[in-house]
């Protein structure tokens, strides 16, 4: 009878638990079709998501009439999908994120034109097929010099034979006809010949046809086929027309022309002025849409150029490509001081704007009010507007009123050390009186060697935000300040917790003035701040007053201090790739495209942000080496860490790097050097290919961070400690601290004080998060051993030791992969969760302990890695590695990493005893237990550390040993012939 019911059980679940899983496995279609521009040389993929979800690559599969194509099938039912096509160095199509939302059941197809923002939910060139059984078409036909005679029109489908027809009746476009087709059904296309006296003149494809009817409209010297008279482009506009040297203006239209030289007509100031030759461009004999204007006298860039051309409007001629020809840099590259030069008697204002026809000084009396004064500034040299004012004007707020044409508009000085709120004015600061009591006016980081660093990266409101963090100065500068704060428990926290944990610097997130928090309120918004305003200044919403300009200084300045007090150095991240707003900023505003690389006329967006700065020209890379300088020498700081690095230049790095050493040669920089932008050349670019060629700054090895837990961009894919097979090597290239070791290489011949070695940033999944995300099987003990396996490995490896705040108690931002702007309750450092995962944190404090006392882990050359570090093992799971390094008391150690779940036995390179200092989860500087034994036992997803003292060339390592070798063969052979006894035992029982 059970099993009659069991068998039933069976049944049942059978024919009920399969339609339920059917219905319960929802999905979500999307088909997208993707028409590359003319000439495209880039691998475009897609970067598809569910809102709110995770995002993954996919490449277009196949292709159709319209281009590529890819159908993607993502789990779960949503209504509203977000796109990027991109490159896989993050090149994007279009700069902004797009979002599908016309869903039928789950299904949803669009098409998308290359370079167009907009999107379709039709294809825009019509379907694949003719679905009507007839057609009316009327077809219109332009020319320029509006001569039709003897035009006609051969209409026909591929590979069929056609009709012709005349051109001949008048309308407001041209001419045109209208004609009737039979049998077109199931037809691709129409195509249709424009003949004048025989000659095929244009071939046009007509494939947009609307119930039975099409109205297409062709115009001389262009294929390309409109369907509204409204998309026709046939009316003559000049497109640009640009001083591309102060005797020559390019000239473009939207149409072909050509005109005779004495008809164009060129004002200058509203005086007419003669061109000597005009250069006109063809391309196969036929006319074409640019030409160069040489003026008989040479022109001023500030000057007002109009040009005349007949049939077209009157276009006013702006500035072109000028900024890198040798004229324009010869005459306007100002090697002297910018901004407020302040003293107790006066103060002078110099501001670099060659372009501009006009600039007065304003004096505000507050942020919102109006001007209360204005001064006449005078041009001086290279461009550069000078003025100076009497008197005592400390904290005086102040912009530049510019005329660069004909309006004037208020601008802040980039060069600005202080703003007010929200850096919507300049101030003039005495940065004397802003120096806290006993600060040091000679500061130097006497910091050894870029390897010794362990860098901590926290965002200022962070620290403090969490209820418990037991800090008064909750998301301001001077939280950092306070000592003694613990959470309710007594468990240490914000300042005391970071000295106590060990390491050595702590990189604040951007603390410049950004523009995506308003600082006149205390609403507890949240950003990181990658977005800045005013390089030179602070970021008032950390500051307990952002109305007075020196407050904010004055307290960073003492949170700085109070770090340096507790031996603890501050590095400063910093994002010169791009700014906040390109049109609102004070670069453009000054000197319009000078500070911006651009792609044609377009503004280039290697950085996704909308623009990226031209660091290459020669005033911006100036600023930025002399605002780091400053910086650097202002608040004391100890490094710096760059955004998007690989958007700069190599010599405007190299140049930073300079200037720094004269000020403390153990300033830090790292930075991002990721591959992006198109606009500069790959030679230049501050990149990794490129690391060799900059001593003394160091890139994120994103190597081996994606080694150990797989891609950031793709949350299901896995690592080295969350169950990706053969990434053995991968991760090792990272341990050995990115240098060439045998066969592995990172980025080419560096040193180690060149690599960034990490698991974890502020940017995408906390490590916990990603670790749950790609083992969604796995219980929370198994996550945290494939944590403190990851940790582990950065906190052992050569190179640059980086830590992301609270990854040290497996911080979590539920799954929040991009909290730019989410709340504090995503972004605060949890201090309860510190408690709760105390053991984690201990285990950190000590990894770090052994790395500070022993170089063995922190080697400074690429020479003595190669020359110390011997690998055991590096398959199947297991990285097992020997450290043979003279100048560590820790004369061998023995460094083991599993990433399998079951436990690995080891075979150690000497005899003797070892002493384990690390191993599942606990570490002791001065040992956990020690071993005599020649074969390590570790276990599943662990971790262990082990070493041996004294002098170890006394010849006890077993591959050297005949005796030892004799030995452990006869220990192998008897214990054999002993298990084969066992097992006839066992056999016969």
């Amino acid at each position: 009878m059970k099993r009659l019911l069991a068998v039933l059980l069976i049944l049942v679940q059978c024919l009920f638990l399969v339609p339920m899983q059917a219905v319960a496995e929802e999905t979500t279609t999307v088909t997208v079709h993707y028409k590359e521009v003319e000439g495209n040389d880039k691998d475009w993929n897609l970067w598809l998501w569910p809102a709110g979800g995770e995002g993954s690559a996919y490449d277009f599969t196949g292709e159709d009439n319209f281009g590529k194509v890819v159908t993607i099938t993502l789990p779960g039912n949503h209504n509203e999908v977000g796109f990027i096509v991109r490159t896989e160095s993050w090149e994007k199509d279009t700069p902004n994120d797009r979002f599908i939302k016309q869903f039928d059941s789950g299904v949803a197809e669009i098409w998308i034109l290359g370079g167009q923002e907009e999107f379709y939910y039709e294809n825009p060139e019509g379907p694949d097929f003719i679905v009507d059984e007839s057609v009316q078409l009327e077809i219109s036909y332009h020319n320029f010099n509006e001569s039709y005679d003897d035009l006609s029109a051969l209409v026909y489908f591929p590979g069929e034979e056609g009709q012709t027809v005349n051109l001949s009746q008048s309308s407001e476009f041209g001419v045109q006809t209208t004609l009737q087709l039979n049998d077109t059904m199931g037809k691709t296309k129409i195509v249709v010949d424009i003949i004048k006296s025989g000659v095929v003149l244009e071939t046009y494809d007509v494939k947009k046809i609307k119930d039975g009817k099409a109205s297409v409209y062709f115009v001389e010297n262009t294929d390309r086929t409109y369907y509204s008279l409204d998309d026709a482009v046939y009316k003559p506009e000049v497109v640009s027309a640009k001083l591309s040297d102060t005797s020559h203006i390019l000239l473009e239209s939207n149409i072909p022309f050509k005109v005779e030289t004495d008809t164009i007509k060129i004002w200058v100031n509203g005086e007419e002025k003669s061109l000597t030759s005009v250069e006109w461009h063809y391309d196969d004999e036929k006319l074409t849409t640019t030409s160069v204007l040489t003026l008989e006298e040479a022109v001023a860039y500030t000057d007002v150029i109009e040009l005349e051309l007949p049939k077209f409007e009157t276009a006013r001629v702006q500035l072109g490509d000028v900024y890198d020809t040798l004229e324009f840099n010869s005459q306007y590259n100002y090697e002297g001081e910018l901004g407020p030069i302040y003293s107790e008697s006066d103060t002078i204002f110099r501001v670099w704007a060659p372009t501009a026809s006009d600039i007065k000084l304003a004096f505000f009396d507050d942020y919102k009010s109006e001007s209360t004064t204005e001064y006449d500034m005078t041009r001086t040299e290279k461009g550069v507007w000078e003025v100076t004012v009497d008197g005592d004007l400390h904290n005086q707020l102040y912009a530049y009123n510019v005329k660069l044409v004909s309006a004037y508009e208020y601008v802040v000085d980039p060069y600005a050390k202080g703003v007010s709120v929200n850096g919507q004015k300049s101030a003039v600061i005495d940065l004397e009186r802003t120096n806290p009591v006993k600060w040091d006016m000679d500061y130097a980081t006497n910091f050894t060697a870029p390897t010794d660093a362990i860098m901590y990266e926290i965002h200022v409101r962070d620290l403090s935000m969490h209820s418990q963090s037991g800090i008064e100065n909750k998301g301001l500068y001077l939280g950092f300040t306070e000592k003694g704060t613990t959470t309710n428990n007594g468990f240490s926290t914000g300042l005391d917790y970071i000295k106590e944990l060990g390491v050595t610097h702590v990189q604040l997130m951007p603390i410049y003035d950004y523009g995506s928090i308003d600082e006149t309120k205390d609403d507890y918004s949240f950003n990181w701040g990658y977005d800045p305003v005013n390089y030179n200044a602070l970021e008032g919403s950390y500051s307990s007053d952002p109305f007075t300009p020196d407050v904010r200084i004055n307290e960073f300045k003492q949170a700085v201090q109070a770090l340096h007090n507790e031996g603890l150095k501050v590095t400063m991240d910093v994002v010169y790739n791009h700014v906040f707003s390109l049109n609102a900023m004070a670069f453009e505003k000054l000197v319009p495209g000078y500070y911006f690389r651009k792609e044609g006329d377009n503004y280039a967006n290697g950085s996704g942000c909308g623009n990226e700065t031209a660091s290459e020209r020669y005033m911006m890379q100036k600023f930025m080496v002399e605002s780091v300088t400053y910086l650097a020498d202002e608040y004391n700081l100890d490094g710096f860490r760059f955004d998007l690095m690989g958007l700069h230049d190599v010599e405007t790095m190299n140049a930073i790097r300079t200037s720094l050493n004269d000020i403390d040669p153990s300033i830090t920089i790292i930075g991002e050097g990721w591959n992006m932008g198109i606009v500069l050349d790959e030679s230049l670019k501050a990149n990794q290919n490129q690391a060799h060629l900059m001593t003394g700054i160091a890139h994120f090895n994103d190597t081996i961070r994606d080694g150990l837990k797989g891609s950031v961009f793709d949350g299901l894919d896995q690592g080295f400690v969350n169950g990706k097979l053969d990434m053995e090597n991968t991760v090792f290239s990272g341990i050995v601290g990115g240098v060439y070791y045998n066969d592995l290489k990172t980025w080419g011949d560096i040193e180690p004080n060149q690599s960034v070695t990490y698991v974890e940033a502020h940017d995408n999944n906390t490590l916990f998060d990603k670790l749950k995300i790609s083992n969604p099987e796995a219980d929370p003990a198994e996550i945290k051993q494939m944590h403190l396996l990851a940790d582990s490995i950065v906190l052992t490896s050569q190179g640059v030791t980086f830590i992301h705040a609270g990854q040290e108690f497996l911080r979590t931002k539920l799954g929040d992969e991009n909290s730019y702007k989410s709340s504090d309750i995503i972004n605060r450092l949890d201090w309860l969760r510190r408690e709760k995962n105390n053991d984690v944190v201990e285990y950190f404090k000590t990894l770090i302990e052994i790395r500070k006392t022993h170089e063995a882990f922190r080697m400074p050359t690429k020479e003595v890695i190669q020359e110390s570090i011997t690998p055991l093992e590096l398959e199947d799971g297991v990285i097992a590695y020997q450290i043979k390094y003279s100048n560590d008391e820790w004369a061998n150690i023995v460094v083991v990493f599993n990433a399998n779940s079951d436990a690995q036995n080891i075979s150690l390179p000497n005899e003797g005893e070892w002493t384990v200092v690390a191993e599942s989860g606990r570490a002791d500087i001065e040992g956990l237990r020690t071993t005599n034994d020649n074969i390590i036992t570790i276990n599943g997803i662990d971790s262990i550390v082990m070493y041996q003292s004294g002098d170890l060339t006394s010849g006890t390592d077993a591959e050297t040993s005949d005796d030892n070798s004799f030995n452990y063969i006869y220990l192998l052979l008897v214990g054999a012939v002993a298990i084969m006894g066992l097992v006839v035992v066992r056999k016969r029982k």
